[in-house]
């Protein structure tokens, strides 16, 4: 199976979008030590991540357990 390249577009300073899903870059500050990113598609949200390598893989996640699904 053949992997498929996809970009991370940034839209926003502080927003990107990555197969559909919005990338929300949350900067740190005196409550957030760390610079955290928050996935979301519409109005669902799919939690924080601590790295933004963390983020894409869960949504590569998503679709690789889509795909499986489909496959059935």
């Amino acid at each position: 199976m053949q992997q498929a390249n996809y970009q991370l577009i940034s839209y926003k300073s502080h927003c990107s979008i990555y197969r559909g899903f919005s990338v929300h870059k949350l900067p740190r500050n005196a409550t957030r030590k760390i610079t955290q990113y928050r996935v979301t598609l519409g109005d669902d949200s799919f939690g924080k991540f601590d790295a933004l390598a963390e983020a894409i893989r869960f949504i590569d996640g998503l679709f690789k357990f889509k795909s499986r699904l489909n496959s059935r």
